[in-house]
């Protein structure tokens, strides 16, 4: 339930045992190489061979093109992707006995033909168009365009130009003009100059019309069955292409075995290493490293690893039990804490949780949300990043529930109409009665900042600050518990007993936080007593960050009155409008529900995920590590079963 502990190592292989070591560690997905650090006495390998990205980019095509002809299911689809799943066993099946060459030639071959055909169509579409420009042109454009003596050109403009072009030069052409944009002209050669620089003048362009036998309404009449003949085909080229999806489950399978075999064959041909061993550097989780050894040791006895000593900023990750693996998704959404912080992961998921069920606090919501996120839990094969982030919200859902009975949300319905057992278990009323829920979530904000003062304190001990931890944060604690005590005095919560007047506490506090501030400063004494006295500006950042838990009560009351106004809508609907009152008040209902449901979902995710980046990580995270990114089988293309 904490960051990982790394440790580096260092890795020889001879050089027959380097490919059946890879794929052990690709397997295991737990070492993440790294630039080897002394490179004086290895040589670098070069590599010489392209086969398996030959193959492996071929079978990604044949894949990628294979799967826009497959039968899709739309929830499928969005939430596992175009995946087959596979398990160990299956997978090595189709290696050893599926022929995918064959296919891919198959494939490729229909691509080509497709290609063909789609750009012959295009062609005879361009040239359709540009013959219906003609239609009405009484010419076989078999004809000569040019003689001994003469020339013809098919000109295009606008409609005033080709006038102005005919006013002027009539008397030197013979004109056909099919339409008002277009121009046939037939001229004396001796006459070419004047007449080109006529066309120029005004801005008439040339056109070429393609040299076929008849004129250009027989010939869009032609073009129009060669299109026919074209378009079937490329129909009978896509069914064949469909007809190949068969294999498409096998392809993804061994698309990605080639995948992983060119990864490792990489990583070993550019590797450094002797004449006969080959050497490599990299992090891998302590807990991790016996099985590691393991795993080496069943592929190959010609391997050494050792440990290495470094002052290396080593890669992050963390690990916690499954109950709080939905929330890491929080964690990583923020960016992972440095080696030296503390994993936030476990004392983010109950704040959040409750956040979560204070913003959205309705019944019928979060059984809406929780059902939902569980179907997909159960119907589909979801990725590990997609299954954590649904559990997420199942847990926001179920927080929602228990929020919504003790608010009294139930879509909005009003309080005093519900059954007398909901009733007396709701606590808080929102709408009605708004400042208990503003206290509480003040309250709440004032656990989580002393939380995170508490955590800053325990991530410097773990650091050997622990002086400087105290001094940060103690006085500040110290305040915060006599701002307490001073109020509950005065409210009469709390009795004078132990002190006559807590307000001596509150100077003491302070007095404190003036003194740590000039102990955790390096200077001369001038300038400590003045950062100490500035230390004390650190209280309006506090109370900046207590009042940005308001937000709470805001949302929950924005998702109690929308859910309010859209049933006043709805009954309002159903009384004004005769005969279809009914079902127009069911559209209201469902539609105003759904949009609220929605809208909400995102504001309670954003703003209780902003409460913890920035009123909560900042008082005890310093800043993001780099993600441990282990070599491991990538699985773009198949869900792989675990046992």
């Amino acid at each position: 339930m904490a960051l990982l502990k790394m440790k580096k190592i260092k890795l020889a292989f001879h050089k027959e045992s380097a490919q059946p070591a890879m794929e052990a560690l690709q397997k295991l997905g737990a070492l993440e190489f790294s630039e080897i650090t002394d490179k004086e006495k290895l040589k670098k390998n070069e590599k010489t061979e392209f086969e398996l990205n030959y193959i492996s980019s071929r079978l990604d095509h044949s894949v990628s093109f294979l799967s826009k002809y497959e039968k899709k299911s739309f929830f499928r689809d969005i939430f596992e992707g175009m995946r087959t799943e596979v398990g160990e066993k299956e997978m090595q099946d189709v290696i050893n006995n599926f022929y995918y060459n064959e296919i891919i030639e198959r494939v490729y071959n229909v691509i080509e033909n497709i290609n063909k055909a789609e750009a012959k169509l295009e062609e005879l579409k361009s040239e359709k168009e540009l013959l219906e420009l003609w239609f009405n042109l009484d010419i076989k454009l078999s004809a000569p365009r040019e003689t001994k003596n003469t020339r013809t050109l098919f000109l295009s403009g606008e409609t005033c130009d080709i006038d102005n072009f005919l006013n002027k030069i009539s008397k030197d052409i013979v004109s056909m003009r099919p339409n008002e944009n277009s121009l046939a002209i037939i001229f004396l050669k001796s006459n070419e100059r004047k007449i080109r620089e006529t066309i120029s003048s005004y801005k008439l362009g040339e056109v070429e019309l393609p040299k076929r036998r008849g004129a250009p309404e027989e010939e869009c009449e032609r073009i129009g069955r060669a299109m026919k003949k074209a378009g079937s085909r490329l129909n009978a080229y896509h069914r064949l292409a469909e007809s190949l999806t068969k294999h498409l489950p096998k392809l993804r399978v061994v698309s990605d075995y080639i995948h992983w075999r060119k990864k490792r064959f990489d990583l070993v041909h550019e590797s450094y290493g002797t004449e006969e061993s080959m050497v490599f550097e990299g992090w891998c989780p302590e807990k991790a490293l016996p099985v590691l050894k393991k795993e080496l040791s069943r592929k190959t006895k010609l391997f050494a690893m050792e440990e290495i000593e470094t002052k290396e900023e080593p890669p992050v990750e963390i690990m916690n039990p499954p109950a709080l693996k939905p929330f890491e998704a929080v964690t990583r959404l923020y960016g992972l804490p440095t080696a030296k912080d503390l994993d936030p992961t476990p004392y983010l998921a109950g704040f959040f949780f409750i956040f979560f069920g204070i913003c959205l606090s309705d019944v019928g919501y979060g059984v809406l949300i929780t059902s939902f996120t569980l179907s997909l839990l159960l119907l589909f094969n979801l990725n590990p990043g997609m299954s954590s982030f649904i559990k997420l919200l199942m847990a926001g859902g179920i927080s929602s529930i228990i929020a919504g009975v003790i608010f009294g949300g139930y879509f909005g319905i009003d309080p005093s109409l519900l059954p007398e057992f909901a009733q007396r278990l709701q606590y808080f009323d929102p709408i009605n009665s708004p400042l208990p829920i503003f206290y509480l979530a003040l309250i709440l904000g004032i656990i989580q900042v002393i939380m995170g003062m508490i955590l800053s304190i325990l991530r410097d001990a773990q650091n050997n600050n622990l002086k400087e931890g105290l001094a940060k944060n103690i006085p500040w604690l110290l305040l915060f518990a006599s701002l307490a005590l001073w109020a509950g005095s005065s409210s009469d919560v709390i009795p004078a007993i132990i002190i006559p007047d807590y307000i001596w506490l509150i100077y003491t506090s302070l007095a404190l936080i003036i003194l740590s501030g000039a102990f955790l400063y390096k200077g001369n004494i001038f300038a400590k007593a003045f950062m100490g006295f500035l230390n004390l500006y650190n209280s309006v950042g506090y109370l900046s960050d207590v009042l940005s838990y308001s937000r709470l009560l805001a949302l929950g009351l924005a998702t109690s009155a929308l859910a309010f106004s859209v049933n006043l809508i709805a009954g309002m609907a159903y009384e004004a409008v005769p005969y279809v009152g009914f079902l127009l008040m069911i559209i209201i209902l469902v539609v105003g529900h759904i949009f609220n449901l929605v809208v909400n979902i995102l504001a309670a995710f954003i703003h209780t995920a902003r409460l913890q980046f920035v009123e909560f990580f900042g008082k005890f995270i310093s800043g993001s590590g780099r993600q441990f990114k282990p070599f491991y089988r990538e699985e773009r293309n198949i869900f792989l079963k675990r046992p």
